[in-house]
């Protein structure tokens, strides 16, 4: 089991992220788990961390960047990750500028990047070594056989899925890491995400992150193997004390808008019980749970005003079910007679009864982040509720 330990950061003045000070911090973790608001500077940091690298280096030390999908890496989608290094608003040419006029641009070629120097003619006049390397989770069977010498750094962008994730993802992000790391252990490997939905991770389950859905902005979790060296440090952005001007145009009283300008989780609106709608624990026909995330999600079947209905709220107590009669509905696989997997697919009674229910828009939900559970897991058996 995972153990950890959380801390806070000193609060951000400024609009970007900036990952040198949680490198200072906990210098020898291997994994830096980075979650906050979208374009907030996640990747821009981490970039420009394996740039500085690169050329302090002599160009020996080289990059790594992973994205989910074999198209993300075409030319048309990718090839403008470093502009943001060649034309900033705010820094000009950082290439430039971190080479001291050596490189001033960059090609990207057969799913590399490599710096270069342009002149005013447009003609490319010197090329560095390969800087980055660039890798999809689903064309990693096709890189098996190539050697990546000297990646120092490793940043899978994006972890976080807005919908569905790939079949088996996490074996295919770790053999992606296999094929680029191979024998060597001095790479660091960045997962940065989005605040989309904290539910629905399974980078956080497969590697013991027990405290992921309960962080709160500006703080740090730090988790620790048994007797091992590996060490994973989990964090949550802070909000800055600066707001873009483009906030104002997300300020409706929506809290899926929050992502946007706060940096919070991703919440959507869920059904409440009707205005009026009043029942008594003789009505609950039924109790049931769902365990997912590390959360517990209490379900109760009902029958009052002449409806039938269902109705989740939070599960704070442990579940005293002695008999096994409760049906527990969890990710994880059990050998428990109560215990089913995905509710799709369970031929209880009880399941069937619930699936109806969804069908007729008769869930209902204590509050949004129990609905935002709820529906983590229904997407997990392959079902799409608002």
């Amino acid at each position: 089991m995972a153990l950890f330990e959380s801390k806070k950061r000193k609060k951000k003045t400024d609009y970007h992220y900036h990952v040198e000070p949680l490198l200072i911090m906990h210098p020898d973790a291997i994994y830096y788990v980075i979650i906050g608001k979208r374009s907030n500077g996640k990747t821009f940091s981490i970039i420009e961390l394996m740039l500085k690298e690169f050329i302090t280096s002599k160009e020996t030390n080289k990059g790594a960047i992973i994205r989910r999908y074999d198209d993300d890496l075409k030319p048309s989608n990718f090839e403008s990750l470093l502009e943001m290094f060649t034309d900033n608003d705010e820094l000009g040419n950082y290439i430039e500028k971190l080479s001291k006029g050596k490189y001033n641009d960059y090609i990207y070629r057969s799913r590399r990047f490599y710096l270069c120097f342009t002149n005013d003619n447009n003609e490319v006049e010197r090329t560095s070594e390969v800087f980055l390397y660039c890798f999809a989770l689903t064309g990693v069977e096709h890189k098996k056989s190539t050697s990546y010498p000297n990646v120092t750094n490793i940043l899978f962008d994006e972890m976080l899925a807005m919908g569905y994730y790939l079949i088996d993802e996490w074996t295919l992000f770790t053999n992606t890491l296999s094929t680029i790391v191979r024998k060597d252990s001095k790479a660091k490997i960045f997962l940065c995400g989005n605040t989309i939905n904290k539910f629905d991770c399974p980078y956080a389950t497969e590697m013991g992150l027990t405290h992921f859905t309960k962080m709160k902005p500006g703080t740090i979790d730090v988790y620790h193997y048994g007797n091992t060296a590996l060490k994973v440090v989990v964090e949550m952005c802070d909000n800055p004390v600066k707001k873009y001007d483009s906030d104002v145009y997300f300020a409706f009283d929506n809290p899926s808008l929050k992502m946007i300008t706060e940096g919070e989780w991703t919440i959507n609106i869920h059904p409440h019980l009707p205005i009026g709608t009043e029942f008594i624990y003789k009505d609950i026909l039924y109790t049931f749970y769902i365990r997912f995330a590390g959360e517990v999600v209490e379900g109760n079947i009902i029958s009052a005003n002449n409806d039938l209905f269902v109705f989740y709220h939070p599960k704070t107590t442990p579940i005293n079910d002695f008999k096994g009669s409760r049906i527990i509905y969890q990710r994880e696989s059990d050998t428990a007679i109560n215990v089913r997997e995905k509710m799709t697919k369970d031929p209880s009674n009880v399941s069937t009864i619930l699936l109806q229910l969804l069908k007729l828009n008769k869930w209902f939900y204590s509050d949004n982040e129990v609905g935002e559970l709820v529906a983590s897991y229904m997407r997990f058996c392959g079902v799409e509720i608002n």
